[in-house]
């Protein structure tokens, strides 16, 4: 589940990333885009460190 939720998540920037670069695409609606390609990188890396740490504890046990 942790991959998928990740893979989700890269996706979701690289699409985002995509359609930032189009010509047609509003210097607004760049920002938009660039606040919700950040957000998702934030996600990713809080995601990776939490499970990471939630995979350590179940190491443990």
């Amino acid at each position: 589940m942790h991959d998928r939720v990740r893979d989700r998540l890269q996706e979701e920037v690289e699409k985002l990333k995509a359609v930032k670069y189009r010509s047609e695409v509003k210097k607004r609606e760049k920002v938009d885009l660039h606040m919700a390609i950040q957000q998702r990188k934030w996600a990713l890396a809080r995601y990776t460190i939490a499970v990471s740490a939630h995979g350590s504890e179940d190491e443990d046990e």
